[in-house]
């Protein structure tokens, strides 16, 4: 069996994360990287991630104080962005929380956290409530 070749959470030592559970989230800008999804979850990498060229990717910007960023992809392939509030929850397990991205008074995104490092999200998208 080949060992993980993303960092474990245990080793995110940085002032700056965001922790729920047992897992923890980086501070500034996720971005889908669909190339990468499988078995129905979705991967979100930062922004220092180089991506291939696409004509539009999903993303949101995680900042202090539950204020961040929230970037669909728009019906021309350009993203635009919107203000938003953000939150971590605990999930169902101990070893997941759920994100949630609010845009005014509506939630635009929610996903389980399963996986979470400086270098990757892998997420479980849910309907948002």
């Amino acid at each position: 069996m080949q060992p993980d070749p993303h960092p474990s959470n245990d080793s995110v030592k940085d002032p700056s994360v965001l922790a729920a559970g047992n897992l923890s989230i980086e501070h500034g800008k996720w971005s889908h990287s669909h190339e990468e999804d499988h078995a129905g979850l979705m991967v979100f990498r930062p922004e220092s991630f180089q991506f291939p060229r696409s004509r539009g990717r999903l993303a949101f910007v995680l900042e202090r104080a539950g204020r961040g960023t929230y970037i669909p992809i728009g019906a021309d392939d350009i993203s635009g962005s919107v203000p938003a509030q953000w939150n971590i929850e605990p999930g169902a397990s101990p070893v997941s929380s759920l994100l949630r991205i609010q845009a005014g008074n509506r939630e635009v995104f929610c996903a389980q956290v399963l996986k979470a490092n400086p270098a990757e999200l892998l997420l479980r998208m849910l309907p948002p409530s």
